[in-house]
């Protein structure tokens, strides 16, 4: 039978040789009109759980040397920290060393602990050194009687501010939707309006608040959102996952009816705010793949990638504002492993959309099914790479277990740059991933370069992979500017 190179003058990435019964995909990105806008730099973020410091930090080392390289790589972006034990966190700046805490039923993390001065200083060197901008969540659960009691909080927003340390948000409360004693969202919403005057005392009147942080979205977010909360709140912010980490299995992590199910998601909380705070945007505020701290040996695995570069493309499109990964550091879906601070997969597909992904946002029509998935935004023009105006960035993702031929006629005979991610011997649970056929590695604890592959030809994607193609000489008018 007669064979076809995959990709020309991409000899090196082993693509293997297709058949010319190879499978084609035709795709029009209509250029003429942006249909949103991102923040190409804080669109996407990571968030750090407040577990951390409950559990000793769990290796966590802000000093490290291949940490912060791994940090730096993905700013500047949010960090927010934050998740169910912040909701048991007292601020002492007096107390000294390590904190006693009974063991840990991990999760929920319900066990009180303190969070010391040295805590909250090593988080605020880190946050400078790397380039990321905070939001911290504030525990919701002291209470004088039914309302909030800010004096601990007080005593961290003073201490905050003799330091000088910015705080780019607040949050207040994780979850308060599934609180073990209720609070009400009318409440939250007046206990929201406490905090925002306690920090218009203090050189945070400028700081974002956001929430209400619930688990997704429901009638307590409508409630909360049509009440005082609405009113206090500069962002909306609720949680997602797509399943269950205890009760997962590898083939969910593909599945497109699963995918799917964030749309309607992102649609009722677009309508909902659009209803009770028009003009104020939402997030997801934590997320990732599986709740309870994501499924082991999957969530932390190249099959994860999927699910990641769907719910960036999605909520991008929709009109999302910023999706917080959870989370950099710690349970099975970071993108950082535990201890050895060597990168997930996932990382590497997040350090690629920093680089690459700019701020306008295009729809696109294509011939594909459901398995093939493509999204379309102007090139970034800021990173690394230095792409020119114009330019123009397509991510996509092949879930058939065949190859796929992409083409993009609008752009034919175009130099374009790929960057395609794959699984070292098609191992879908590989804890490694391979760049246009080379492995990915730290040089020296710092990042390698990412260099593209260049082509003029259409492009071959493997059997379950994902990746970036830029057009440099696109010329679309809309990517002239940011």
């Amino acid at each position: 039978m007669s064979v076809l190179p995959v990709f020309a003058v991409f000899c090196i990435y082993c693509l293997q040789q297709v058949t010319l019964q190879t499978p084609e995909i035709s795709i029009k990105v209509d250029v003429e009109k942006v249909i949103q806008d991102i923040d190409e730099d804080v669109f996407m973020g990571v968030t750090l759980d407040c577990y951390l410091m409950q559990d000793n930090w769990e290796g966590f080392d802000f000093r490290n040397g291949r940490m912060l390289n791994l940090a730096k790589g993905i700013g500047p972006s949010f960090l927010r920290i934050g998740g169910t034990a912040c909701d048991s966190l007292t601020f002492d700046p007096n107390r000294l060393g390590k904190k006693d805490v009974s063991k840990l039923v991990r999760p929920p993390f319900t066990t009180n602990f303190t969070m010391t001065a040295e805590d909250w200083d090593n988080f605020n060197m880190f946050v400078k050194k790397v380039g990321w901008k905070m939001i911290f969540g504030i525990n919701a659960k002291k209470r004088d009687g039914a309302q909030w009691d800010p004096l601990n909080a007080l005593v961290l927003l003073k201490y905050t501010a003799d330091k000088g340390y910015p705080i780019y948000g607040f949050e207040l409360g994780n979850e308060p939707d599934i609180f073990p004693k209720s609070v009400s969202p009318e409440q939250l919403g007046d206990d929201f309006a406490v905090l925002q005057r306690e920090l218009q005392s203090l050189p945070f009147e400028k700081s974002l608040i956001i929430g209400p942080d619930t688990t997704g979205v429901g009638q307590y977010v409508d409630d909360f959102l049509k009440g005082d909360g609405g009113g206090v709140i500069n962002a909306a912010t609720v949680h997602h996952y797509y399943f269950d980490g205890r009760h997962s299995v590898l083939s969910m992590f593909m599945d497109t009816s699963i995918m799917d199910s964030l749309k309607s998601k992102i649609e009722s909380f677009l309508a909902m705010g659009n209803a009770r705070i028009p003009g104020k945007p939402v997030w997801l505020g934590e997320t990732s793949s599986a709740y309870n701290t994501g499924t082991p040996g999957i969530s932390n695995s190249y099959v994860a990638g999927f699910l990641w570069m769907d719910k960036l493309g999605l909520s991008a499109k929709m009109g999302v504002k910023a999706v917080l990964r959870q989370d950099f550091y710690g349970g099975n879906y970071s993108l950082v492993q535990q201890n050895t601070f060597y990168p997930n997969p996932d990382y590497w597909l997040t350090v690629l959309y920093k680089r690459l992904v700019g701020s306008h946002v295009f729809n696109l029509t294509s011939t594909a099914d459901k398995s093939v998935r493509v999204y379309a935004h102007c090139a970034k023009q800021t990173s690394v790479y230095k792409y020119g105006a114009g330019s123009v960035v397509v991510y996509a993702m092949n879930l058939h277990t065949s190859d796929v031929t992409l083409t993009v006629p609008q752009f034919a005979g175009q130099t374009r740059d790929v960057y395609w991610l794959t699984s070292p011997n098609n191992n879908l649970t590989a804890t490694t991933v391979n760049l246009n056929g080379a492995p990915i590695n730290l040089v020296n604890d710092d990042l390698p370069p990412l260099t593209p592959s260049k082509l003029s030809t259409d492009v071959t994607m493997p059997p379950t992979s994902f990746g970036f193609l830029v057009f440099p000489e696109a010329g679309v008018s809309a990517c002239t500017s940011k």
